[in-house]
């Protein structure tokens, strides 16, 4: 009886695992496709630690979730003058993240 309640203990303790997710990427702009500094990634749901890309573009987030097996990640990304994106990344994947200019607007000339 005792080695069926440490089994069922076993189990319970597997069954309560957290996952620890982890993704990477590169930010870059969608046009040339050079890498963008200082662009801001946050993973939805979680406003307090927003990560920015480093001089190539890179960036890595980390964090804790629960569940039997680590999902996928959803990162916003966002960078001035670019229109934001929001991004769905395996865990444990990398992803080339591209960026669109938003359109510069011209002022009115007068005629």
């Amino acid at each position: 009886m005792k080695l069926v309640r440490y089994y069922a203990l076993g189990a319970l303790l597997l069954c309560s695992c957290d996952c620890y997710q982890v993704v990477d990427g590169i930010v870059v702009d969608a046009q040339t496709g050079q890498p963008l500094a200082d662009a801001r990634v946050q993973k939805q749901g979680n406003l307090a630690f927003p990560v920015t890309t480093d001089a190539q573009g890179r960036f890595h987030v980390a964090e804790i979730a629960g569940g039997w097996s680590c999902p996928p990640m959803r990162v916003a990304v966002e960078a001035p003058g670019y229109h934001a994106q929001e991004v769905l990344i395996p865990a444990g994947g990398t992803q080339r993240v591209k960026l669109e200019r938003e359109a510069q607007q011209v002022p009115d000339t007068p005629q």
